[in-house]
């Protein structure tokens, strides 16, 4: 059986200049920072068969990567907060970018820049794919600045402008619930709902949950979970992290087989730096 640190072990000992038949060299009693205890012992399991983000990379099931960096000279790219696949096989990547409340949303192609729009809040998705965001002007100094509902559903891209800055809460049945984000005189009051086509109607059922909790399953000795989702075989993959003062700080993804036993399939990271939005290294894509 394959361990995690059987896996490091090897180029470990090639890396400091020695056979893996020689003698053993002499290492710190301290385990390296590549073998973590929170999981050793862990077999190496195949890669994910869900598309998640690492760093400014998205990867695919099959293993295919595709960047989403700014382009553009001397442009920094900060962390990624959020990302949603699209039917069409672009992306919707939000930046962690926070400035007043305000965050970036670019439409990525095959990993060029389309379009971006200043947001407020998460990207919202609902079951069968559709995603939603509320267009906002990056500036609370503008609270009355251009501003418009976007829904992706399927191939098709759904805008509407409004006079006022929405704050999208759910998406339900191909109509997007919202509410007037700073409540000013002449704002709409109370929760909003809008195909995109027709003007905005009172929503008067209560507001439902925009997207649901992770599975909760156990996670490895020592470990925490931050997010999880259900892969296509019924394993669970798990973002995880060391319980204690490193929570946030080092992630790796973990996959929970249906027998009970878990893998490692993508190896301790640390968190980047200068995230606020960003809850780890690794990023599930957002899901109803």
């Amino acid at each position: 059986m394959t361990t995690w640190r059987t896996v490091l072990a090897v180029p470990l000992l090639l890396a400091l200049g020695c056979s893996p038949e020689g003698p053993p060299p002499a290492v710190p009693s301290a385990p390296p920072p590549t073998a973590p205890a929170w999981l050793d012992g862990l077999e190496q399991g195949p890669p994910p068969r869900v598309p998640y983000v690492v760093g400014t990379t998205h990867v695919a099931p099959d293993g295919s990567r595709t960047g989403i960096r700014r382009e553009g000279p001397l442009v920094r790219t900060p962390p990624v907060a959020a990302f949603a696949s699209l039917d069409d096989g672009s992306l919707l990547v939000q930046d962690d970018d926070n400035f007043e409340g305000y965050t970036t949303v670019r439409h990525v192609r095959r990993g060029r820049t389309v379009a971006t729009w200043d947001i407020t809040g998460l990207l919202v998705p609902s079951p069968g794919g559709t995603v939603a965001f509320g267009e906002a002007t990056s500036s609370e100094a503008v609270p009355k600045g251009p501003t418009a509902l976007h829904l992706f559903t399927g191939h098709e891209h759904r805008v509407q402008s409004l006079t006022y800055h929405p704050a999208v809460e759910a998406v339900v049945d191909g109509r997007v619930v919202f509410r007037a984000r700073f409540g000013l005189p002449g704002d709409p009051q109370g929760l909003l709902v809008s195909d995109l086509v027709g003007p905005p109607q009172p929503w008067r059922r209560p507001v439902p949950t925009s997207r649901s909790a992770p599975p909760r399953r156990p996670a490895p000795p020592g470990s925490v979970v931050l997010d999880a989702v259900l892969e296509p075989s019924g394993s669970v993959l798990l973002v995880v992290a060391p319980r204690g003062r490193d929570r946030h700080r080092l992630s790796a993804l973990v996959r929970r087989r249906s027998d009970g036993r878990f893998e490692v399939v993508a190896p301790p990271r640390p968190l980047p730096r200068q995230s606020g939005l960003t809850p780890s290294a690794y990023l599930l894509g957002v899901r109803p």
